[in-house]
């Protein structure tokens, strides 16, 4: 099509759309040439993702934290490492809507592993849907546990918070 080629394709971010996100052949050639810097992290990792991740990172800062974005540390690798002024680590972890729902577990797995090793974690997610899909995905293999269910297909946020409330009253 016209708004695509071979490495850019459009995308929304922030619900706006953009011309100008990498394809995968992009990211590929990226990495390949030797006068271009490798980009981190994973390189399926779309524009969606990197975006979050550096808006993840701005908030860390904001919030007085050092940081570090695609970190290595006991054999994973990190979106967004962070560690405040009382030296506690945390590791956050950004999820976008693909479908690679092994992927999503083995997500979970080490931010479980993470936290059993005194690293608090946390998840960001690219929309309210993709996060109640992830939450019930999660569920339904009995990695986490949704105390009144799953999450219905209204993605609303008062109805949601509402929900998530319940389950920390009972």
């Amino acid at each position: 099509t016209e708004d695509q080629s071979v490495y850019l394709t459009p995308t929304r971010v922030l619900r706006k759309k953009v011309w100008y996100a990498p394809t995968q052949r992009c990211r590929t050639l990226i990495n390949k040439h030797s006068d271009f810097p490798d980009l981190h992290g994973d390189l399926n990792e779309g524009f969606v993702h990197r975006v979050t991740v550096g808006l993840t990172a701005l908030r860390e800062v904001c919030s007085d934290r050092k940081i570090s974005t695609y970190h290595d540390r006991g054999g994973y690798k990190i979106d967004i490492l962070s560690q405040d002024d009382n030296d506690q680590l945390y590791a956050g972890e950004v999820m976008t809507g693909h479908h690679n729902w092994k992927l999503h577990r083995r997500t979970y797995e080490k931010l479980r592993d993470l936290n059993r090793r005194g690293i608090t974690p946390y998840v960001v997610f690219d929309s309210r849907k993709t996060a109640y899909k992830i939450f019930n995905h999660w569920h339904k293999k009995g990695l986490g546990q949704l105390p009144n269910g799953e999450f219905k297909s209204d993605f609303n946020i008062e109805k949601g918070q509402e929900q998530i409330q319940d389950a920390y009253e009972d």
